[in-house]
């Protein structure tokens, strides 16, 4: 019986062996992302705090451009010294030029789709504005932030008698076709509002402006209260890149839209 303990012990510890052994040979789940790419882990870490609604984006923009500006200007020196080390060097740019797209990508796609985005829209208009979305049918490559929302109308709009003067914010057609005021094109279907980016303590940031458009529909269509329209903003990435405060978006008028 004694040998038959003895037997057992040593079998139990063979075992905790090729367990111990087998535990050190699998890191976690954090340990291997970070051993497969640890720039991309250290690029993360020196990140700042995220912005509410688009966490790190502007920052990992920020880091493209200035990385691309930097690449550029060394292809530029290579390329007035020697022509083919430039060319050689044009890979490389190129694949970085790939990593990033991958990166930033795989970032919206992840950490992003669905987050809702503040708008705030101008008082008195004949609609309503829910929040908007960030989009995910575009994962790759990322281009431009594209943002969705929905406005309904909140009262009808009709074309007033022709024995009647026509309260031009709200003229659907006729001379001069001028859409209906600042929101509605000339045929009565498209709807667009003109936004402009803002930051946290709502001030309007310089120059980040967009058109919040609807896709028109090719029948005349009655619009009367509750009808509604799917909307749809780009915001190019040499503007996100400047978004690191932001807190909203703003409706502005078509002359705040179009004044530079």
């Amino acid at each position: 019986m004694k040998r038959a303990h003895n037997h057992s012990r040593f079998l139990f510890f063979l075992v905790g062996i090729a367990l111990a052994a087998s535990g050190c040979g699998q890191p976690d789940e954090a340990d291997a992302a970070n051993a497969a790419d640890p720039e991309d882990a250290e690029e993360t870490r020196s990140l700042g705090p995220p912005n509410p609604y688009l966490k790190n984006l502007p920052e990992l923009e920020q880091a493209r451009f200035d990385e691309s500006a930097q690449l550029q200007q060394e292809l530029r020196q290579m390329q007035a010294t020697d022509w083919e080390q430039a060319e050689a060097f044009r890979s490389h740019v190129a694949e970085r030029e790939r990593h990033w797209d991958e990166k930033i990508s795989a970032y919206v796609h992840t950490n992003l789709v669905g987050q809702t985005i503040p708008l705030t829209p101008i008082d008195a208009r004949p609609y309503t504005v829910d929040e908007l979305r960030t989009e995910g049918r575009r994962p790759m490559p990322f281009n431009h932030l594209i943002l969705t929302g929905t406005a309904t109308l909140t009262q009808d709009l009709t074309e007033p008698d022709s024995d009647e003067p026509a309260p031009p914010a709200f003229t659907l057609r006729g001379p001069p076709i001028i859409g209906a005021g600042d929101f509605l094109d000339h045929r009565g279907q498209t709807l667009t509002l003109f936004v402009q980016a803002a930051d946290l303590d709502g001030n309007k940031i310089p120059a980040i402006k967009a058109r919040l458009t609807s896709t028109g529909t090719a029948q005349r269509e009655e619009l009367v209260a509750g009808k509604t329209f799917e909307l749809q903003l780009s915001v190019d990435r040499s503007d996100v890149a400047r978004l690191r405060s932001f807190g909203q978006f703003v409706e502005i008028t078509r002359e705040e839209f179009d004044a530079r």
